[in-house]
């Protein structure tokens, strides 16, 4: 999954990259990145550098109900 971070902390869009198979699963993960809003506005360093961060994140749901995830960003 990509989300892409505006410099004020909001989330502006969320695409699936590569899809699980399952279609509920995939809207899962969207609406945990999208609940996890709004983050911290970007500080002035972070301002200089961009006004929008891609978050490119792989969701791994369990069967013993958790939810593991590897970030990284671009």
């Amino acid at each position: 999954m990509i989300v892409t971070v505006n410099f004020d902390g909001r989330i502006l869009k969320t695409e699936i990259a590569q899809s699980s198979g399952n279609r509920t699963l995939d809207r899962r993960a969207e609406a945990i990145a999208r609940n996890a809003a709004p983050f911290g506005p970007f500080n002035d360093a972070m301002r200089r550098q961009a006004d929008q961060i891609l978050v490119v994140s792989r969701f791994k749901f369990t069967r013993d109900e958790t939810l593991e995830t590897r970030l990284t960003s671009n």
